[in-house]
């Protein structure tokens, strides 16, 4: 399995390309909707790039990795099924499809799976080195999942299984964990600059903080790695915080803080807070859940 196509090079399909190209695989062919990217990426990987509607000029690969957005799977694999050779190997890279969304493919005899890495890449050239030593999540047919792992071993990832109908969940998880820790820190930094701080410091002082945790989250697991307010129980500072966010406005701020205000408060239960004092505390967010204001 050293010779590969690319449909979809875009931010993940354009890292794959360097970084395969890089471990030493032939990249064939570099299928686009817009050449942006994959017109950078060619010369670099020595790959011929094709217009996407031009899929009938498809050369024969070993491998094809669809990395499109979810929503043009399909239409990708109704393009496929016109071009392809006899028994290919298809992978998609996405997290929350799973191989069911290739059964036009799989029904006319091709392996199909999928090969979600669990990263965040946001730009092809500075993102083509973070596969090493990252998961991929791997499923589908048995010589599919194969090539999968083989591909992923050659670029130094770790990969594991997963049941093809368990995908979605997986992948919100992901999202908890990536867009939605993007969102919350647009959050604090609005938060902050709601409290007078500078635009060039709202967001920056609080990187510090947030791999401080990280770190101790990876030497301790969640419920020891909790720190600050909710940890040490302090019900008074939980509602002057309450207070204070109340009254900017910013309605997804307060909504935020109460909803993972609950799980800090789980975690810190389970790290010996006081019963009373995680009782009190419960109920002063039931409280301004309800009512939206606390009194």
């Amino acid at each position: 399995m050293r010779s590969i196509s690319i449909i979809g090079v875009g931010r993940m399909g354009g890292a794959l390309a360097l970084a395969l190209h890089s471990a030493g695989f032939r990249i064939v062919q570099l299928i686009h909707r817009s050449s942006a990217i994959a017109g950078r990426i060619g010369p670099v990987v020595q790959a011929e790039v094709v217009p996407a509607g031009q899929l009938d000029l498809l050369e024969r690969a070993d491998v094809f990795i669809v990395s499109t957005a979810d929503d043009d799977l399909e239409l990708s694999a109704s393009w496929l099924s016109r071009s392809l050779q006899p028994a290919s190997v298809v992978l998609h890279t996405s997290g929350a499809r799973g191989s069911e969304v290739f059964s036009l493919l799989a029904a006319i005899g091709h392996e199909t799976g999928s090969m979600h890495p669990l990263i965040s890449i946001s730009e092809p050239f500075a993102g083509k080195d973070s596969f090493r030593r990252s998961y991929f999540c791997l499923e589908g047919t048995a010589p599919a999942v194969e090539a999968a792992r083989s591909i992923v071993e050659a670029l130094e990832g770790l990969p594991f299984n997963i049941d093809t109908r368990m995908k979605p969940l997986y992948h919100a998880a992901a999202v908890m964990a990536c867009g939605h820790l993007t969102a919350l820190l647009d959050i604090s930094r609005e938060l902050n600059r709601t409290a007078g701080i500078s635009e060039d410091l709202a967001l920056r002082i609080l990187l510090p903080l947030v791999e401080s945790t990280l770190e101790n989250i990876k030497r301790s697991g969640t419920a020891k790695a909790l720190t600050g307010s909710f940890a040490r129980g302090d019900i008074d500072t939980i509602k002057s915080h309450l207070e204070m966010i109340d009254a900017t406005g910013l309605e997804d701020a307060f909504q935020a803080y109460i909803s993972l205000g609950k799980r800090s408060l789980q975690l810190a239960g389970e790290s010996g807070l006081p019963p009373k004092v995680e009782t009190d505390i419960q109920e002063l967010l039931h409280n301004a859940a309800n009512d939206d204001v606390v009194e």
